[in-house]
Formats: C-alpha cells, sequence, structure tokens
C-alpha cells in the first residue's frame, strides 16, 4: 500500500512537473512567436513603408515644384525652381532603385513594377512641362499639367497600393501572432487550471518568467517606435475611441507636445480645428462601425503655432483577435503648399479662359469688319503698287539718315546704356527696312517688274551665309541648323544669287519662327540637267509644330499665315511666302510644302540655273601651302565627295577615307599629313576621341586637327576647343571661305604671333581709297552730314554739291576719283548732270546713290552714264565696297601678282608725279615728306637686319611693314614692293629668302636715296 502511494505521489509530481513544464513552455512560445512577428515588422514591412511613403513625399514636391514653373517669371528663380525638380526627381530614383533589396514576394515584385511604369510615365510627362517652359511657352506648360491629372492620380494609386500591400503584410503577421497567442492562452489556462490544484507552489515561477517576456516585449515595441520616429512622415495610431496609442517623433513635432502628453488623449481634440471636432468624432465613429473610409483623403489640422495645415492621409484598419475593428493606423504628409500652387494655377486657368473668350469675341467682330471691308480693300490693292512707288524715296530718304547717323554715333564714345540705346535704335531701323523691302517687293511681283539677274555665283557662299545670317537666332532658341548637299550639284551657277538668298532665308526665317526644340535642314540635289542648264531642288525642313491641311491651303497667299492666332504669337507681315513663290516661279520653278501637326514642316521648291564658267578660285596659293598634305575623315559620302573635289582645286594633296580605322591605317602607311579634317558625326567613333588619338600616337607628324560640321551648333565650338582640336569648320563653305579658314590655320602655327596694328587689315581692304577725292552731290542736309562722315573715316577727301549745276562747277575745275550723285534734286537732278558731265568727262567713276528702290532705276542709271548703283540707306561697308570696285575700274588696275612682278623692274624709282597726284600737287608738302624719309630710314634695312638677328622678328615685321608705307607714300614703287615682300617672308619664316630680299631692299633703298637727293637738289636750283 505505501508502495501504491509512493508511486501514486510520484506520477503526481510527474504531472504536476509536465504540466508547470507546459504552461512555462507555452508562455516562452508566446514570447518568442510575438517578439519574431515584431523583428519581422521590423526588418521588413516598417523600413519598407518608410521608404515608400519617403517616395510618395518626393512624388507630392515633383507636383508642388511643376506648379511653381507655371507660377514663375523671373528665369533665376526658374532656374532654380527646375534645379530642385530634377533634385528630388534623382532622390526618388535612388531611393525606388535602393528598394529591390526589400521585395519578399512575386505580388510585390509585381506592384514595384507598376510604381515603375507610373511614376516614370508621370514624371516623363513632367520634363516636357519644363521644356515648354524653358522655350517660354507657359501655355502649352498649363495645357500638359492639366493633361498630367490622370497620371498623378495612376502614380499616387500605385503608390497607395504599395503601402496598403505592406500594411497589410504587416497586419497579417499581427493576426498570425494574435491567433497563435489565443490558441497558447487556451492551452495554458487548461494547463494552469489542472496544475493549480496542484502547483501553486510553482504558479509565483511562472508569474515570474511571463513578467520577464513582457518586458523584452515592451523594449521591442520600443524600438519599433524608435524605427517609425526616422521617417518624415506624421503616423498616428486610435483605438476605437479615437484615442491616441501611439504618435512618431514627426507628429510630435509638428503638433508640439512632449513624447508623453498626447497618449490618451482623444485626435480630434488635439489636433483638429474646433468648429470640426464634433463632426469628426462622429464620421470616426461611422467609420469604427463599418462604414467605408477611403484610402486616401484630406484634412486640416492645427499645427503647434495655432495654424491651420491641409494633410493627405492614407491609413489601414486595425483588426482585433476577434475580428473587429479595434483602431486605425493614419500616415499623414503635408500638402499644404501643393494644395495653394493649385488653386493659384486654377485662378490663372480661370482667367486665361476669359481672355480667350474675349479674344474670340474680338476676332468674330473684326471678322465681320473684314467681310464688309473687302470690297473696299480690293480696290485699295489695285493702287498700292503706284502709290509704293512713289512713297519710295519719302521712306527711305529719312531711314538713309536714321541709320547713317547712328553708325557714326556708335563710332563715338558712349556709355553702356547710350550703346545699348543706339544698338537697339540700328536694330529697330533694320528691320523696318526689312518690312519695307518685302512690301516693295511684294509691290514688284504684283506689277510684274522683277527682273532677274545672270551673274556667276559659288553656291556654297549662299548657304554659308545663310548659317551667319541666323546663327545668333538659333543659339538663342538652342537649335541645329544641317546642310547636305549632293555631290553633283554644281558648286558655280549662273543666275540670280540675290533672289535665291532670299527665298531660302524667307523659309529658314519662317522654320526658325515655329521651331522650338530639334533642327532645321537644307537639302540640295540635282532634280535635272541638260545642256541649257541645270534645276535644283532645294528642300527646307524643320521639326516644329507643323500645320493640318486647312491651314497649308491657306499659305502663299499675301499678309495670311497659317491662321490669325500665328500673326499675334509669332509676328510677320505674311508676305515671306508668297514673295518666294513668285521669285521661284520667275526661275522656272515650283514651290510646295509638305506638313503634319505635330511632326515639322518641309518646304520643297526647284529652281532653274546655267552652270558658271567662271573658276572657284584663281588667286595664288600661299607658298607654305603648296602641296599641302590632307587627310580627310568623313563617313558621309555626298560631304566626302565635295570636300575633296575643293581642297584639290588648291593643289593639295588629299586622301578621303570613311572611318577612323581606315584613317589611323592611312597615317600609319602614308606617314606625315599637315592637316586632318573629321567629321564631327563620325559614327564609328567619336571625332574628339579620334583626334586624341591622333595626336597622341602620331604627334610629330600631324601639324593641325580640325573638326568639319555639316550641322552648324553656335555651342560646338566652345564644346570643341581642345588641345588635340584646332578648330571647328561648318560645311559647305565657298572656295575663299575655305582657302581662308586653312591660310589662318597655318599662319597660327608659325612660331611668330605678330598681331598687326588696329585696322591694318581694313586697310589692305580698302587701301586704294586712302587720300582719294570724292564729290558727294546731294540737297538733303543730313545726309551731306551722313555721308561726308562715313567717308572721312577712310581718309577719303570729300568736296559737296547741293545739286547737279554746282556739280557741274566742280567737275569743271577739279578732278575727282569718284562722283556719289543723288538722283531727286532742286534746279539739275542727278540724271541730267551725269549727262552733262559725260560730255567732257568719260573716265570719272559716277555712281548713282538714292533712295529710290523700285524696279527700272538701275536701268536707268546705267543708261545715262552712270557705272554703279547703291540704294539707301546703305552699310559703310557696301559704300566703300562699290567706291573701291569703281576706282579700280577706271584706273585699269589689275591684281595678278604675275603681272605686277613683271611691270615692277619698268617703274621708276622715285616717281614724284604719282606722289604729287595724291597730294593735290603740293609741292612743299612732298619735300617735307622726302626730307624726313631721308632722315628716318636711310637705314632701315640695316634696322630690320639687326632685328632679325636678335629673333625679334615682330620688330623686323613692324620695321618692313613701315618701310612699304612709307616708300608707298612718296613714289618709290620698287621699294614699297620689295619691303612687302620681305614682309610676308618675315611673317612666313621663310629664312632662305630673307637675306636675298634684304641685299634687294638694300639696293633699291640706295637708289630712292640717292633720287631724292637729286630731286631736292633740282627744285632747289629752281627756286
Amino acid at each position: 500500500m505505501k508502495a501504491i502511494t509512493l508511486m501514486k505521489s510520484m506520477w503526481t509530481f510527474i504531472i504536476i512537473i509536465a504540466l508547470l513544464i507546459a504552461v512555462i513552455g507555452t508562455n516562452f512560445y508566446q514570447m518568442f512567436a510575438l517578439k519574431g512577428t515584431l523583428d519581422h515588422v521590423k526588418t521588413n514591412w516598417m523600413p519598407s513603408i518608410a521608404r515608400i511613403v519617403e517616395m510618395q513625399e518626393l512624388i507630392t514636391q515633383e507636383r508642388v515644384l511643376l506648379h511653381k514653373m507655371l507660377l514663375e517669371t523671373d528665369k533665376n528663380a526658374l532656374l532654380t525652381v527646375i534645379t530642385s525638380y530634377q533634385d528630388v526627381r534623382r532622390q526618388f530614383d535612388e531611393k525606388y532603385r535602393g528598394y529591390e533589396s526589400f521585395i519578399n514576394s512575386e505580388s510585390e515584385k509585381q506592384i514595384y513594377m507598376e510604381v515603375s511604369d507610373k511614376t516614370i510615365d508621370y514624371l516623363q510627362k513632367g520634363q516636357r512641362i519644363i521644356d515648354a517652359v524653358q522655350s517660354g511657352d507657359y501655355i502649352m506648360g498649363k495645357s500638359l499639367l492639366d493633361k498630367l491629372g490622370t497620371k498623378r492620380e495612376q502614380a499616387d494609386a500605385s503608390l497607395h497600393k504599395w503601402i496598403d500591400y505592406n500594411l497589410m503584410g504587416t497586419q497579417r503577421d499581427v493576426d498570425r501572432t494574435s491567433n497563435q497567442r489565443e490558441l497558447v492562452l487556451w492551452m495554458a489556462s487548461i494547463f494552469t487550471i489542472v496544475a493549480i490544484a496542484i502547483g501553486a507552489a510553482l504558479a509565483l515561477q511562472t508569474r515570474s518568467v511571463r513578467r520577464k517576456g513582457e518586458q523584452k516585449l515592451m523594449k521591442e515595441k520600443e524600438k519599433a517606435q524608435s524605427y517609425l520616429d526616422l521617417i518624415d512622415v506624421m503616423i498616428v495610431v486610435l483605438d476605437r475611441d479615437g484615442r491616441i496609442e501611439l504618435l512618431n517623433r514627426k507628429g510630435y513635432s509638428v503638433l508640439g507636445y512632449e513624447e508623453t502628453a498626447t497618449l490618451g488623449k482623444n485626435w480630434f481634440e488635439v489636433c483638429g480645428p474646433e468648429n470640426l471636432v464634433e463632426m469628426r468624432k462622429e464620421r470616426y465613429h461611422e467609420f469604427m462601425e463599418g462604414d467605408a473610409l477611403s484610402d486616401y483623403f484630406e484634412s486640416l489640422i492645427v499645427d503647434k503655432l495655432g495654424e491651420e495645415r491641409l494633410y493627405g492621409w492614407s491609413n489601414n484598419l486595425i483588426w482585433t483577435e476577434t475580428g473587429e475593428v479595434g483602431g486605425v493606423i493614419f500616415a499623414g504628409v503635408d500638402i499644404t503648399e501643393r494644395k495653394q500652387a493649385e488653386e493659384t494655377l486654377n485662378q490663372y486657368k480661370d482667367h486665361l479662359e476669359v481672355l480667350v473668350e474675349e479674344r474670340t469675341s474680338e476676332l468674330e467682330t473684326k471678322n465681320l469688319l473684314l467681310a464688309d471691308a473687302k470690297e473696299s480693300a480690293e480696290s485699295a490693292n489695285r493702287a498700292k503698287s503706284e502709290f509704293l512707288a512713289n512713297m519710295s524715296h519719302e521712306i527711305r530718304t529719312p531711314m538713309n539718315a536714321i541709320i547713317g547717323l547712328n553708325y557714326l554715333l556708335q563710332q563715338t564714345e558712349l556709355t553702356e546704356r547710350q550703346k545699348d540705346y543706339v544698338g537697339k535704335t540700328v536694330l529697330s531701323a533694320k528691320s523696318l527696312l526689312t518690312i519695307i523691302s518685302d512690301i516693295l517687293d511684294f509691290s514688284k511681283i504684283e506689277a510684274k517688274k522683277i527682273v532677274l539677274e545672270r551673274i556667276d555665283f559659288d553656291l556654297y557662299e549662299i548657304m554659308s551665309n545663310i548659317s551667319n545670317i541666323i546663327g545668333f537666332s538659333l543659339y538663342e532658341k538652342g537649335l541645329k541648323l544641317h546642310f547636305s548637299i549632293h555631290h553633283e550639284v554644281p558648286q558655280v551657277l549662273n543666275g540670280d544669287p540675290f533672289r535665291l538668298n532670299q527665298v531660302l532665308l524667307n523659309l529658314v526665317n519662317n522654320a526658325l519662327k515655329f521651331t522650338d526644340e530639334g533642327e532645321i535642314a537644307i537639302a540640295v540635289s540635282v532634280s535635272s540637267q541638260d545642256d541649257s542648264g541645270v534645276s535644283l531642288r532645294f528642300e527646307v525642313r524643320d521639326t516644329g509644330i507643323g500645320m493640318t491641311p486647312a491651314q497649308q491651303a491657306l499659305l502663299f497667299h499675301g499678309f495670311t499665315q497659317a491662321d490669325m492666332s500665328t500673326t499675334r504669337k509669332y509676328g510677320g507681315t505674311g508676305l515671306g511666302l508668297v514673295i518666294s513663290k513668285s521669285i521661284v516661279e520667275l526661275m522656272q520653278g515650283e514651290i510646295h510644302v509638305e506638313s503634319e501637326l505635330g511632326r515639322g514642316s518641309s518646304f520643297i521648291f526647284t529652281v532653274r540655273f546655267e552652270v558658271g564658267s567662271e573658276h572657284l578660285f584663281s588667286a595664288p596659293v600661299a607658298s607654305y601651302l603648296k602641296f599641302l598634305r590632307v587627310l580627310l575623315i568623313c563617313d558621309d559620302e555626298e560631304m566626302r565627295l565635295v570636300l575633296k573635289s575643293q581642297l584639290e582645286q588648291f593643289q593639295f594633296i588629299v586622301n578621303a577615307v570613311d572611318s577612323a580605322q581606315s584613317a589611323l591605317e592611312q597615317i600609319s602607311v602614308s606617314g606625315r599629313y599637315d592637316l586632318v579634317m573629321i567629321d564631327w558625326n563620325l559614327q564609328d567613333e567619336k571625332a574628339h576621341t579620334l583626334a586624341e588619338k591622333i595626336k597622341l600616337e602620331y604627334a610629330t607628324p600631324v601639324q593641325v586637327i580640325v573638326l568639319i560640321s555639316s550641322y552648324h551648333e553656335s555651342e560646338l565650338q566652345l564644346k570643341s576647343q581642345t588641345a588635340s582640336v584646332k578648330k571647328v569648320l561648318y560645311y559647305p563653305m565657298s572656295q575663299s571661305q575655305l582657302y581662308n579658314q586653312i591660310t589662318n590655320l597655318f599662319q597660327e602655327q608659325l612660331q611668330m604671333k605678330i598681331s598687326s596694328p588696329q585696322g591694318e587689315k581694313e586697310a589692305k581692304k580698302l587701301h586704294m581709297l586712302r587720300n582719294t577725292e570724292v564729290l558727294l552731290v546731294e540737297d538733303n542736309e543730313i545726309n551731306q552730314q551722313v555721308a561726308q562722315a562715313i567717308l572721312q573715316e577712310m581718309d577719303i577727301h570729300v568736296d559737296v554739291a547741293e545739286n547737279g549745276i554746282e556739280a557741274l562747277k566742280r567737275v569743271a575745275t577739279k578732278r575727282y576719283d569718284a562722283i556719289l550723285m543723288d538722283l531727286q534734286m532742286p534746279l539739275m537732278d542727278g540724271f541730267e548732270a551725269t549727262r552733262n558731265i559725260r560730255d567732257f568727262d568719260q573716265e570719272t567713276p559716277i555712281i548713282a546713290m538714292t533712295a529710290d528702290a523700285m524696279q527700272g532705276v538701275k536701268e536707268q542709271v546705267v543708261e545715262a552714264g552712270m557705272d554703279a548703283y547703291i540704294s539707301k540707306p546703305f552699310e559703310p561697308i557696301q559704300l566703300f565696297s562699290v567706291l573701291q570696285r569703281t576706282i579700280q575700274s577706271s584706273r585699269g588696275r589689275g591684281y595678278a601678282e604675275v603681272a605686277a612682278a613683271k611691270q615692277i623692274e619698268a617703274l621708276p624709282v622715285l616717281n614724284a608725279a604719282e606722289a604729287l597726284g595724291r597730294l593735290g600737287q603740293n609741292v612743299n608738302l612732298y619735300e617735307r615728306i622726302l626730307h624726313k624719309f631721308a632722315a628716318n630710314h636711310t637705314n632701315a634695312i640695316d634696322e630690320i637686319r639687326e632685328a632679325i638677328k636678335n629673333i625679334d622678328y615682330p620688330e623686323a615685321l613692324m620695321l618692313a611693314h613701315t618701310l612699304k608705307g612709307v616708300a608707298s607714300n612718296i613714289g618709290a614703287t620698287p621699294l614699297s614692293h620689295t619691303a612687302d615682300e620681305l614682309q610676308t617672308a618675315i611673317h612666313q619664316g621663310s629664312v632662305g629668302l630673307l637675306e636675298e630680299l634684304l641685299e634687294t631692299a638694300e639696293g633699291r633703298l640706295a637708289q630712292v636715296n640717292q633720287a631724292i637727293i637729286a630731286y631736292l637738289a633740282a627744285n632747289a636750283q629752281e627756286k
């Protein structure tokens, strides 16, 4: 019996121990399960939610910045906003890419990809708004922003879906732990009830273990709270009654409370506006009872400063173990600034709509008025041509004074503000002159009085001039200009270059006006060719706004554009296209347009020319450029063939290849190249990379590397200036332009860096005008002042006659190098005066200078016996060029260097008669000049030798240049010619020629000194 009792006691003890172990084990299991759940929430769900909320905030910031862009007018402030937008976008990309390691399921991966599609699509649309704002098109930016609303909602929805997924994951973990806890508690209760009767002593120990577990659980909760405090989003957890169970640090910061002061308080009383507290409590109670609440809503809260702030809230329900709603988690972001921006934009939109309605009403009224006035306008149009012909002189005369006087004003000392005012005045005057010219051209077209010229011209020079004219406008709009010329197109044509340039410039300016991004392209090809000439096809293509078929139908009609709003937005007279169409038809061609709205336009025309007979380049090639070895690297076949042909006309040795690899092989095989030309758009390798490679690997043989581009970009020169690349040349170029560019490149390669005296280049170009005698026949006092001041800038001696009768008196008593003759004068006009002068003087050049620009005037002045014609208002360089050409022609002088060299030996050592002619037969002045020459320049050659010996080449060059000038002034032409050759040899570093030229110059200087002594002695005896 005792043994049985002992056995029962033992089994009872074992059962008690087992029950106690089970109770303790279930509690430990509950503790570790809860800890595991918290760990999973801590390491997975909460960081994920924090990152997604940060990305959501960045998207919100981008929306706000897009609104600010449309409201910002200051360029600097706008640039700051755009920079902020790009920085926020970069942060979003970094956050998004860095999230991949947090993806924990295929479902979340799909949501991740969906967020990528929606947000990136939204951001790309946002970039288009930036582009529109930067181009100044705020209306387009606003339109794009309105259309962006759907994209914004999709992006927000994808991000909310992502947050919901993570919140639901958190809830699932919590529910799973709660279910486990319920099961554990049930089992523990059973074990505890059984064990209480037999294990009361062990209860205290079990309670102690449980308490330790709860303490650990509390610590884990504190850690979770710290993670929530890290994110810059307000997180608040409410119970069923709206009391605050948890608030993160962001929430405390916004509300201004201590971290423990708000726990247990009603959320709506803490932060809600007083007038909304009861309503919100009632709505929250309905929500807790099962009423639906949207995943995202907006509401006001009162911050610590007492200000009302608008927050956007995302939410997720908290469920109890029994399946009831136990509370809610809110995540809020401050959207006050965004809403304010949206309201401002809506106000702006409403204002725009009112303006549009007003403008529409105004246009309808004007259309009615135009319809009523149509018949009267047609009648007035018939008298327009005659009226414009009569007004031409009256309009251009004051324009000549305005432009001329402002030109003279620019030559004086001005403040920066005055220079700005004068520059803008000249620009406005020239713009007005362009409008006048368009109207006069249109009048000529209607009167069928346009006559085309027939002269030889370089087509490539026309193309290059187009680029030069519109270059600044291209730079301002960030556009590119591209040229494409088929190699079969003749370079020298016979026809009217001015009218071709006018058509191309009209079309290019038209493309420039309606293009905000992309490029403008000019393509030239042969349409047909026969023995009588060639028809060329020109295409001017742009990437601009394009046109609808209805708008295209309105083109090529006078004083019209695609629609009336175009005139207000882009300006213009509407005459450019109708003038171009008429000129093209006069040149036996046709013009049409191909366009699609939003896809750009192409204006295509054909014109017929004869093939020119002039040589492209007749000037002798400089000695240091003869047989220059050139490597041309270009994969554009047409451009390569054209450039190779141009370079070979200079007698250069040209090798052309189509790839970087072929170029390197060619250099390795052939060795030295003086000039390497690389296409900027080379396909197989970047041009700069190839240039660097050639410079590093083949530094010794290669002297100059340049890039050549058929794309004309103003910034290309700045981007391409490196140690390897000397310059960027723009294709196409005329022969003379290409030769000048190459000459300048190799002059820079000389060791001597000599800067010529100021104005020397202009003096060389227009040297014939120095000290010439010109008679200005002009009745207008202002025009006299303008022309006289301009001519005197070139040291031209000017006499003025106020009418034809006074001009006849002056010509009868004095010989002039040229006569500038106005046509409209009192007493005797320019035509009659010219006919009277030609009765006794057939040689003096007479240049018509008039404000009459109508057709037929040029023919009249030629018939009257005049040599040239210049229309007011004129550019000074235009006047100088006409004067130089006519004076040279009258004197019968040529420019061939070989002929000059043959004749130089036959000239007298000292031609006193020629020098006195330039000095107006002032013998005393001439003698004083001779004395100064003998005193200052007797040892000039010795001084040049000394400078060369000391390697002071700039000094030697200056001495040779001075000797050349003074020798020419005293009539010592052979000595002046030798000094010029000596100057060239020093400049080019031709050391082998220096001594021979120095000996020749020394002998001729000695002869001049002897001639001066003889002349002065002879004159002294006569006195």
